[in-house]
């Protein structure tokens, strides 16, 4: 039998990164996993969407030792720090990486287990705790998030890996939010914001420093982590703090930032039509690269509270926030690219 579907251009973009990613085919398979996923859950428990399976749990997850929130404890760090890196992969952030509270869980994790060997950590231990750690905080957020009436993308528990078949939103989680060295160059959410270094030992395995900019910014409170405040992912201090590191350490990111609020402010409030302004400007740039920076920027800029949006129909409406609009239009300061996408 045969249906015609409507679907709107926002979950059409989402579909068409989905797709870009690998993880779908086609449009249609999409739609058709979607439909048997639905059937199953259908099928069980109220909570089995978040309750721990057999299948989700492995070695992997066994790694650390401590009690199940120590790695995300804050506490007097003493640890050396790294800084200055000169080996990142480029000075702009991803479009796949569209929240921040992510690195938190990673540097309080790195901060930890440093605190703990006195030593760099292994990066493939790194990738463990964190993802486990990502894991435990998302479960715990999901369930947290039942009835508050949140939209995809505003939810607390976006991009950590929350999925019933884990595996899959781990390794996505320890590639973006964790990093990896490759051909000498550091990659990944953390490394690219200077917030943590990668090198290679005399062993021939990576490990992982963290800087003093990202010891920092492990230290400051969160309110989901340290307050159990469930109303946003980051304090009012963590925001400021990748503003201004942002600011100062990415300044292709920052004028890319500029560029998206002002279109923004001009009246352009829906991703449809961000998108078909941004195409004017950048005409050299796909539709899928486009789709891909701007859902990754208008999340970022979601979380440090420079825009907020409202959801109508079954779209989001962008509207710059006071914050927003004094990064805009600050003195002295011209926007003339969208970085280095």
């Amino acid at each position: 039998m045969r249906y015609i579907v409507d679907i709107s251009p926002d979950t059409l973009d989402t579909l068409n990164i989905l797709i870009q990613k690998g993880e779908y085919r086609t449009v249609q398979e999409f739609i058709s996993t979607a439909i048997q996923n639905q059937i199953y859950l259908s099928e069980q428990p109220a909570l089995s969407i978040i309750a721990p399976t057999s299948s989700q749990t492995g070695p992997s997850e066994s790694v650390r030792e401590p009690d199940s929130k120590s790695l995300l404890d804050i506490r007097n760090f003493q640890v050396e720090t790294l800084d200055e890196s000169k080996n990142v992969r480029n000075g702009t952030l991803s479009g796949f990486w569209n929240k921040f509270l992510p690195v938190k869980i990673t540097l309080r994790v790195l901060a930890n287990m440093q605190h703990e060997n006195d030593a760099p950590v292994l990066l493939d231990m790194l990738q463990e705790n964190a993802s486990v750690e990502a894991r435990k905080l998302g479960q715990t957020l999901v369930r947290k998030e039942r009835g508050s009436g949140r939209k995809r993308g505003d939810r607390l528990f976006t991009a950590l890996p929350v999925k019933r078949s884990g595996d899959k939103s781990r390794l996505r989680f320890k590639s973006h939010f964790v990093g990896s060295l490759s051909g000498g160059k550091i990659d990944g959410m953390p490394g690219v914001l200077e917030l943590i270094h990668i090198s290679k030992g005399s062993d021939g395995k990576d490990y992982v420093s963290i800087s003093e900019r990202g010891l920092s910014f492990a230290g400051l409170l969160n309110p989901i982590i340290d307050n159990n405040d469930y109303n946003s992912t980051l304090s009012e201090e963590e925001k400021a703090f990748l503003v201004a590191e942002i600011r100062s350490r990415l300044p292709d990111e920052y004028e890319a930032i500029r560029s998206v609020l002002k279109l923004i402010d001009e009246g352009n409030a829906d991703t449809k039509t961000l998108l078909s302004e941004l195409k004017k400007t950048h005409p050299e740039l796909s539709h899928n690269k486009l789709t891909i920076f701007l859902s990754g920027m208008l999340n970022r800029l979601a979380d440090l509270g420079l825009v907020t949006r409202i959801f109508e129909g079954l779209a989001f409406k962008y509207e710059v926030s006071e914050k927003g609009d004094s990064i805009a239009y600050m003195q002295n300061e011209k926007t003339t690219s969208l970085g280095g996408i």
